[in-house]
């Protein structure tokens, strides 16, 4: 499958949840959540980047949750898996911070996170990293739109770092009072290399 109907993969997904989003209803014994920032729900999820002059596709797999400890800020963390097919592993682990305010109907946010990556490859090389993020939550009903910034980096010094910035739009939609599922595509710019990337991802949440 090449980049482009990749990319019109997951657009479609997205339009396709917009395209089912319906109003909350005012029953509560129907009612769905509006919305990911201030819940709390654990994520499976599967991403994958289409890295210019490469030809095999980064995937990953991972798991994260969701727990709100105030009314404007959110801690999550989470753990992945990621692999080039004959080439490359690697392990990442951490933890993040959102900060939010609901402005109108919708919330913008800043979010910062700090984690552990360890590869396996030529170089089985291990890095801390840390990543900012900033953006906005677009609640409309059961649906919920989210383009965000994210800006990710480690620790070494600038001409051997892995500073990139990746402009995103996600949609998630909650099915049941408790279960959503989610889309996402993007465009990753990695700084000191030729290997930008389309990004995308597919997933699942669920409340508790």
């Amino acid at each position: 499958m090449n980049l482009t109907k990749k990319t019109m993969l997951v657009v479609g997904l997205i339009a396709a949840t917009a395209g089912y989003a319906q109003p909350e209803t005012s029953n509560a014994s129907v009612a769905v959540p509006s919305g990911l920032l201030g819940q709390s729900y654990t994520e499976l999820g599967y991403a994958a980047a289409d890295v210019q002059d490469m030809h095999k596709d980064v995937h990953s797999v991972g798991i994260a949750a969701n727990v709100p400890v105030t009314a404007y800020l959110d801690l999550g963390a989470g753990y992945s898996y990621n692999w080039v097919r004959g080439l490359a592993h690697a392990n990442t682990i951490g933890a993040s911070a959102t900060a939010y305010k609901t402005v109108g109907t919708v919330k913008p946010f800043v979010g910062a996170g700090v984690g552990y990556r360890w590869n396996h490859d030529s170089d089985n090389n291990e890095d801390t990293i840390w990543m900012t993020s900033v953006g906005v939550e677009i609640p409309m009903g059961a649906f919920t739109l989210t383009p965000r910034v994210v800006y990710n980096d480690d620790f070494n010094n600038t001409k051997e770092s892995s500073q990139s910035y990746t402009y995103e739009v996600e949609g998630n939609y909650w099915v049941t009072k408790t279960a959503a599922v989610y889309a996402s595509a993007g465009f990753e710019n990695v700084r000191n290399s030729n290997q930008d990337a389309i990004v995308y991802s597919i997933g699942a949440r669920l409340k508790f």
